[in-house]
């Protein structure tokens, strides 16, 4: 049975310009997905998954990045050394080449022959300060009387002057005597009253000397158990201005005094790597004025006009500066330390948050896949 109207509609349809086969069939709500629709899972958690990796992967770049920067940081902290003063910038003009150290003479300084280096950690040095302070003062005494042994050769050992109450002016000795022999050594010149006087120390010496035309002899006897030398005999010349003899003991004493009143001064710590830089220049020293003592115009070497005292202020000095610079730069290298390690904390801190952001999104991604294929 046919609806009335319906072949006038049917007409109307077949005009239309699309196929039936375009016509969209409406959606029912509550409807089930299509097994194309199951196959594809939610974007969001894929998205949020990377995220998390690529803020993973930049916090362990930047902790790494930050661990590089401690190494290098460690190696310079490490690299900081104290740079003791040099010979050169007190005295340029040198022409004796430094020699190398010898194992023979750290031996000779050492406790437990413990290794002697310039190096800035101070428990490094092990060497005798007291030993080093002596022999610093040896080297100078050997330059100062080469230096002046020309001029003390030349110097006929006439008697200038007596200290009063002195065993010289007890013995009866006067201005103007010439001093001819030492305990039986003949002698012409200053240089000679001193080596005789020091090289055979004795508790008596016997003098020879002229005195108006004729020869006369005196004894002089030591009062005490010290022998007698130039230096407690009371005798005096006349000699130049900066010639000068210094004695085994005079030696002795300028090394005690320079140790109550300059090694005392440095921190302990440093005091041994402080007399070895003294006692390594003072040989340099000695060795460049070996030259002067065989020359016959000494006062052409550069080294002549080399003023000891000063050197000694000059290298104190120095040295307090460069324990100075030193600590200066270890506490802007241990700034650098303290900055790394706030900086290694908070590359750390990153690094944990961006693994717990990682894990949180790889359970959001695994729980999501797993509830749509649930559903």
């Amino acid at each position: 049975m046919q609806i009335p109207g319906m072949q006038q509609l049917q007409a109307v349809l077949e005009k239309l310009p699309f196929k039936k086969s375009q016509v969209k069939k409406p959606v029912v709500r509550g409807a089930m997905p299509s097994a194309s629709q199951e196959a594809l899972p939610s974007a969001m958690p894929i998205k949020f998954l990377a995220v998390s990796v690529i803020m993973f992967a930049i916090a362990l770049l930047f902790l790494l990045n930050v661990s590089f920067k401690m190494v290098s940081v460690s190696k310079a902290y490490k690299a900081v050394e104290l740079s003791p003063p040099k010979l050169e910038d007190y005295f340029p003009n040198l022409s004796v080449p430094e020699k190398k150290e010898s194992a023979d003479s750290k031996k000779e300084l050492t406790i437990d022959e413990a290794e002697v280096s310039n190096s800035a950690t101070p428990k490094v040095l092990e060497v005798d300060k007291v030993l080093a302070i002596e022999k610093t003062f040896e080297y100078l005494s050997r330059f100062e009387n080469n230096r002046s042994k020309k001029i003390l050769l030349a110097t006929k050992p006439v008697i200038a002057g007596l200290k009063r109450g002195s065993l010289a002016e007890e013995a009866g000795l006067q201005l103007g005597d010439l001093i001819v022999k030492v305990n039986n050594d003949r002698i012409e010149s200053v240089m000679g009253y001193y080596l005789a006087t020091t090289n055979k120390p004795s508790s008596e010496i016997e003098i020879e000397f002229e005195r108006g035309g004729k020869s006369m002899t005196k004894k002089m006897n030591s009062t005490s158990s010290k022998a007698l030398n130039s230096n407690n005999t009371g005798i005096m010349f006349l000699i130049p201005s900066g010639a000068n003899y210094v004695t085994k003991e005079e030696t002795v004493k300028l090394a005690e005094q320079y140790r109550a009143e300059f090694l005392s001064s440095i921190p302990l710590d440093w005091q041994n790597s402080f007399a070895y830089n003294l006692m390594r220049m003072a040989q340099r020293i000695n060795n460049e004025g070996l030259a002067l003592a065989t020359s016959n115009t000494p006062e052409t070497y550069p080294i002549y006009k080399f003023a000891s005292s000063d050197f000694l202020l000059w290298q104190h000095q120095q040295y307090l500066e460069s324990i100075e610079t030193f600590f200066s730069k270890r506490r802007e290298q241990e700034g650098k330390v303290i900055e790394s390690l706030s900086s290694l904390g908070d590359a750390l801190t990153g690094l944990a948050g961006g693994l717990l952001f990682f894990l949180c999104a790889f359970l959001y991604y695994f729980f999501s896949i797993r509830a749509e294929r649930r559903s």
